[in-house]
């Protein structure tokens, strides 16, 4: 049972973690200094839906996510890898 109590405040945790860089327009950048965009919303939507985020986190999201398609229906987002700029090639 002590596990249980340990997976629970370790997930409460998370998720207050992931919450707290929403923007004020309801969504989430690419990292918590970020403007916001589609992609890192949607990302951020099923851990916030699944363990119980409170519709006035959920409320704004899905103004955000629904005021961002273009006509055509696509949607302007960052890539999303970004290349290491400490990475480094090793010769083979």
């Amino acid at each position: 049972m002590a596990i249980q109590k340990h997976i629970a405040a370790a997930t409460s945790r998370s998720i207050a973690h992931l919450e707290e860089p929403q923007n004020s327009d309801g969504g989430w950048g690419h990292d918590g200094n970020s403007a916001s965009d589609a992609l890192s919303t949607a990302q951020a939507i099923p851990a916030i839906t699944r363990y119980g985020a409170a519709s006035r986190v959920i409320t704004p999201t899905v103004s955000y996510l629904l005021a961002q398609p273009h006509p055509d229906g696509d949607f302007t987002a960052p890539p999303d890898q970004v290349p290491d700029a400490t990475a480094r090639t090793c010769p083979v």
